[in-house]
């Protein structure tokens, strides 16, 4: 008899230690049985990729030179959004109201056998009763996981490395979901927010299979582990006369909780009857106190299926590898078909236009459409090897004579007013004209007329316009031409899957050219397709591969139930003058967001699930050119953690979140802009949702006002330093209060914007006060100045202050948060002092003085 302390490796993988104390020796087996559910797998690690675990393999001991010492279970789930009762919800309820028809994804199991083995000096001996108790170790999560392969994956992995430093428990420094962030259908296997795995959880995470047993096994469960009592099975095999292999059995159902990036080990020991503990043998000879598992990580496979609009080359157009790297972050592989299997399926353009007179144009623009196909079908063919969609059916062309009226007969018979447009030269240059702006359509359908207005544009005399039927959509902003991109893409994907009676259930991807020139229109997701997730992408000449996986990413992200980031942040150049730079605001109306709270602070602007950033360079007073410069996006920070299945709405709440949420992690300050009400102006007649300010004042923190007057303030979150793929800084700030405002603590009209969630507030105080958290805030009658909100066009709303009365106050804006012991504090702003006075009454004029006669226009 020998004692010692041993610390080994088991088959270099399994580690263990603690001493020698008997000549008798155990050893331990853990194999993996049938899987009988066919959306599961588990797998290993090894350097040329991952490979299934085959069934008997054993977990604990595997023989494999090219292992990495990594295993995984991942889980094939195609589930995608589907609008509950007219809402976008959180996949959390979404799973919840369909957990029935999820069960298999939601409550998967890992069936497998416990094998124990008796030695007595290398000779193998029968086993009598033990008790083997199977402890759940949480590892550290592996952070270089998340480098996705652009340099804004860096903000992803350091906020995951924060994340996971708060919901840490000490001492075990377990960084798996919470339950308290966990979706409710799965929080009872999850540990509790002090690392400990509940034995009420414990039950639902390890139990024993009556599959193959010939006793009734007894179990009993505690924290963090459960132990085997009895209900061995036993049995003997005979390999020769002379070597018998005789082995207890026990067989348990492993059910992790379906949160991806979640790690466990399985850690196993023998005990005797009398509770005494029982050396295990180790490669070394050497006794040792437990076997474990490497560690198993759960992963989810989303499976694609492609549909191609009539060129096969349209698949190399998008960079996979961006893809597949882009969802690794977040432990989801995306399974692309290769180029030329059967889930890749080439729309000829015969049945394209078949496509588009069945499911685009059996309502919306027939007419045009039935004349354009019959009178213009080497046109149509054209079009179609450009764009998804005809362009436009010409109609008529006619010479502007100065004169105010154009007579058309019925030659724009069966086509909406709406749908037709005029091209023509306006002092050399070619325009587009548009109706109710530059002409009306008049008269009754068979004797219709064009009629210039004084106020428009008009050709130059002399000179030809055209007048054409709009045939394709134009802005995907507007509800009937997404409801066009919807139509088709539904019609397609239907169409297919019909027609196949082997389409999987999986998510189908429309890939096609653009409908038009009008770069606005790149992707849209659409619901309830057979039960199947659907996105229809386009794939622009100029984007390059990298550009077109983007949107392809940021689609495929709405039916994994994300939600929009910033919808559009325009940069004005035009006022950068002096001390008083205004760099950025964020006064586009956008669809669905923004999702200010859902989205990591610092990391916003390149967050995959933003659109992209537009520069407005100002040509002349009242022309701009808009330019989208290439950044490199991935996933921030909060959608990582969505997509893993962390729950929406507890996560948002969690004080694990909110203290890394606009707490200014990243240094900077919070800083209060503002521009005279009367500047805000659409960018231009074809931009009408898209808002330039004329001159907004940033860096001053003085405002000398007049009693009536009225402003727009804007409270800017610091900027996120971003350089494009050209190598060109780009700083935007995010205007944080334009889709959120609280007065005091009343949300004025519920939260302002469609989806927008910041805890902000604007507070007035005493021209005096130095600190925003202990200052008594100014009572109503006493304030110079009134808040409120003002609403711009497409819903877009602002906070809008009015001089009220004579005198000073300080405008602060803040953001609530939460210290580190969990407490309400807030983030406030730099300070905007208001100072308000009465001007002489030789200074007031009415505006007939100011403007003449101009004014009674």
């Amino acid at each position: 008899m020998s004692s010692g302390e041993a610390t080994a490796n088991v088959e270099g993988v399994t580690i263990a230690n603690g001493k020698v104390e008997k000549i008798e020796k155990y050893s331990i087996s853990l194999k993996l049985g049938r899987i009988r559910n066919n959306l599961v797998k588990l797998q290993k690690e090894t350097v040329s990729g991952w490979e299934d675990i085959n069934e008997g393999d054993d977990l604990l001991k595997i023989d494999d030179p090219l292992f990495t010492g990594k295993l995984r279970i991942i889980v094939e789930d195609n589930t995608s959004l589907r609008y509950v009762s007219g809402r976008w919800p959180s996949r959390g309820d979404f799973y919840s109201l369909n957990s029935r028809v999820l069960n298999s994804i939601l409550n998967f199991s890992i069936p497998l056998r416990l094998e124990v083995r008796k030695y007595h000096n290398d000779r193998q001996e029968r086993v009598e009763d033990v008790k083997a108790v199977i402890s759940i170790i949480d590892p550290r999560e592996d952070i270089e996981h998340v480098n996705g392969i652009f340099n804004t994956s860096e903000l992803s992995r350091s906020f995951i490395k924060e994340f996971n430093q708060n919901i840490a428990s000490q001492p075990q420094c377990s960084d798996n979901c919470p339950k308290d962030l966990a979706p409710s259908i799965l929080e009872g296997r999850c540990r509790g927010s002090n690392g400990v795995v509940e034995t009420a959880s414990m039950r639902g995470l390890i139990t024993a299979s009556m599959r193959d047993s010939r006793r009734r096994p007894t179990v009993t469960y505690g924290n963090n582990e459960v132990s085997i009592d009895s209900g061995w099975s036993y049995e003997m095999m005979f390999h020769s006369e002379e070597e018998v292999d005789e082995y207890l059995i026990f067989n348990i159902e492993f059910k992790p909780p379906f949160i991806l990036g979640d790690n466990y080990k399985l850690r196993i020991s023998l005990r005797s009857l009398s509770n005494e503990p029982l050396p295990l043998k180790s490669s070394s000879g050497e006794a040792q106190q437990f076997y474990e598992t490497p560690p198993i990580t759960i992963w989810r496979m989303v499976k694609i299926n492609l549909i191609i609009q009539n060129d096969i080359n349209l698949y190399d157009k998008i960079d996979w590898d961006t893809v597949r790297k882009a969802y690794e972050d977040s432990y989801i592989e995306v399974d692309i078909p290769q180029k030329n299997s059967n889930r890749v399926h080439v729309v000829p353009i015969d049945e394209w236009i078949n496509y588009l007179d069945r499911f685009v144009y059996s309502e919306w623009r027939r007419s045009a459409w039935n004349r354009f196909r019959s009178q213009q079908n080497q046109q149509l063919q054209q079009d179609l090897r450009n764009y998804s969609f005809p362009q436009k059916l010409t109609i008529t062309q006619l010479t502007y004579t100065g004169s105010t009226t154009y007579l058309l007969g019925n030659s724009l018979r069966g086509i909406s007013i709406g749908d037709i447009f005029i091209e023509g030269v306006t002092n050399g240059l070619s325009k587009t004209y548009m109706v109710n702006t530059d002409f009306r359509v008049l008269g009754s359908p068979n004797n219709r007329e064009i009629r210039w207005l004084p106020e428009g544009l008009k050709p130059d005399v002399g000179t030809a316009f055209t007048i054409y039927s709009r045939l394709a959509p134009e802005k995907d902003r507007r509800p009937a031409d997404r409801e066009i991109l919807t139509n088709l893409t539904k019609g397609v994907v239907e169409h297919y899957i019909m027609s196949h009676s082997n389409a999987e259930r999986c998510f189908y991807i429309l890939i096609c050219r653009p409908p038009s020139n009008d770069p606005s229109i790149a992707g849209r997701y659409v619901l309830r397709v057979r039960g199947r997730g659907a996105a229809f992408v386009t794939i622009r000449e100029e984007r390059s591969p990298v550009v077109n996986a983007h949107f392809f990413i940021h689609e495929l992200g709405h039916g994994l139930f994300l939600k929009h980031g910033v919808v559009e942040f325009v940069e004005n150049y035009e006022s950068n003058t002096g001390n008083n730079v205004f760099e950025c605001i964020a006064v586009e109306a956008g669809i669905g967001g923004p999702y200010w709270e859902l989205h990591d602070s610092e990391h916003v602007t390149s967050c995959v699930m933003s659109y992209p950033i537009r520069l407005i360079h100002s040509v002349h007073d009242e022309e701009y050119s808009i330019l989208k410069p290439s950044i490199d996006r991935c996933f921030c920070g909060v959608c990582l953690l969505l997509l893993r299945f962390y729950d929406e709405e507890r996560l948002r709440r969690s004080i694990a979140l909110r203290k890394i949420q606009y707490s200014l992690r990243e240094g900077g300050s919070i800083k209060i802009a503002y521009t005279p009400l009367n500047t805000v102006k659409p960018i231009s007649r074809e931009e009408s949702n898209l808002y330039i300010l004329s001159n907004p004042i940033l860096n001053s923190q003085i405002l000398n006002m007049n009693i009536d007057e009225e402003y727009i303030v804007f409270a800017l979150y610091p900027m996120e330093e971003i350089r494009s793929r050209e190598g060109d800084k780009i700083g935007i700030f995010k205007d944080i209060s334009t889709s959120s405002f609280r007065l005091g603590e009343t949300v004025a009209r519920g939260k302002w914007g469609r989806g927008a969630n910041i805890r902000g507030r604007w507070k007035i105080m005493n021209p005096n006060a130095t600190d925003p958290n202990t200052a008594v805030e100014v009572a109503n009658e006493n304030r110079v100045i009134e808040v409120s909100e003002h609403e711009l066009e497409d819903e877009v709303r602002v906070a809008r202050i009015k001089a009220v009365r004579e005198g000073s106050n300080k405008l602060y804006f803040g953001i609530e948060g939460v210290d580190d012991q969990g407490q309400t504090r807030y983030i406030w702003s730099l300070p905007l002092t208001i100072n308000v006075s009465i001007p002489p009454p030789d200074m007031v004029i009415t505006e007939e003085e100011a403007y003449g006669e101009e004014a009674n226009k």
